[in-house]
């Protein structure tokens, strides 16, 4: 298989019968020719591409005929080929595929860690169906346009991605988001990834203690107004107000001042969503509080963690 553009050509052997007389011999020239032609003519006018649109993103490929022949070329056919000046076809004692047969089209490999979603881009760009998994630069296996298909058909739980000790960095690309908590590198190990949109007693009945790497996990909801009161006992828990500071976070004046305007935009931001105002008065709010936390962590807010929030409301309606 050899490259035109972003289609490649695909050989196509025309063959008569074994044993070949004039008539095999003829038909196949004859056939390859005419098949060549009407070949011709679909590519200069656009028919090619109209009957042949992309099969899963990949450009169906133009086929090479090539006249073939099953058998050596007796005398009569060998003296009308020599009349007309025509070369015999090519002679084919197997028509079983070869090796020799075969045009290697190198992909680049992936690691073994590499997500779904790149061996999907990278059988996009190679305009391929499969890519070989490497390890440490040797072939550790290969993995399939149908093994992708299969993956996605499979009956799989919400525990797939602890069981495949799937890496944060693949979550978050697949995703197109950023790790917030955690490195790049780290795998998920344990838990489960739920999406659902629900009640929190419900929630309370799907949730575990594995799914989330907190000692409190307390279901709440804007629309209901339920769950506040817990998630305020929780804080009281975690941090009660007459435990000793051994200054191992807040080490100077500057960071308790930002510690104090944090709390006062978190409570600013507590009181207009309980007064109803709108998403985007309530970030206002929020962001300062992020701001003031960044001075103390060194980290300050990102914009695409705004466009996302602004993103899931409806401002303005």
């Amino acid at each position: 298989m050899t490259s035109e553009g972003t289609r490649t050509r695909e050989k196509v052997y025309i063959i008569g019968h074994k044993n070949p007389d004039t008539d095999s011999i003829c038909s196949a020239i004859a056939y390859t020719e005419l098949k060549k032609a009407v070949l011709e003519r679909k590519l200069a006018d656009g028919t090619f591409e109209a009957e042949n649109p992309l099969q899963e993103g990949v450009p169906v490929p133009i086929p090479e005929y090539i006249a073939c022949r099953a058998g050596i070329v007796n005398e009569e056919t060998k003296y009308v080929l020599e009349y007309f000046d025509v070369e015999p076809p090519q002679y084919q004692d197997n028509v079983q595929p070869q090796i020799a047969d075969m045009d290697l089209n190198l992909v680049p490999g992936i690691e073994g860690r590499a997500s779904i979603k790149q061996a999907w881009e990278l059988m996009q760009e190679e305009h391929a169906k499969s890519v070989p998994v490497l390890a440490e630069g040797k072939l550790k296996g290969i993995v399939t346009i149908t093994d992708i298909a299969q993956s996605y058909m499979d009956k799989s739980d919400s525990s797939v991605l602890s069981r495949a000790g799937t890496r944060f960095a693949s979550i978050a690309e697949t995703l197109n988001g950023h790790i917030v908590c955690g490195g790049s590198d780290e795998v998920f190990e344990d838990g489960k990834v739920t999406i659902a949109a629900s009640s929190p007693d419900v929630m309370e009945e799907v949730i575990e203690p594995s799914d989330l790497p907190f000692s409190y996990i307390v279901p709440v909801s804007c629309k209901d107004g339920t769950g506040f009161d817990l998630l305020e006992q929780a804080f009281d828990m975690l941090f009660p107000d007459d435990a000793p500071c051994d200054g191992s976070l807040l080490t100077n004046a500057r960071q308790a001042d930002a510690i104090v305007r944090a709390k006062k935009s978190v409570d600013a931001a507590l009181r207009s969503l309980r007064a109803g105002f709108t998403p985007d008065a309530v970030l206002v709010d929020l962001e300062a509080a992020m701001r003031a936390l960044g001075e103390v962590t060194g980290r300050t807010m990102r914009e695409d963690i705004t466009n996302r929030i602004f993103e899931r409301f409806c401002v303005g309606k």
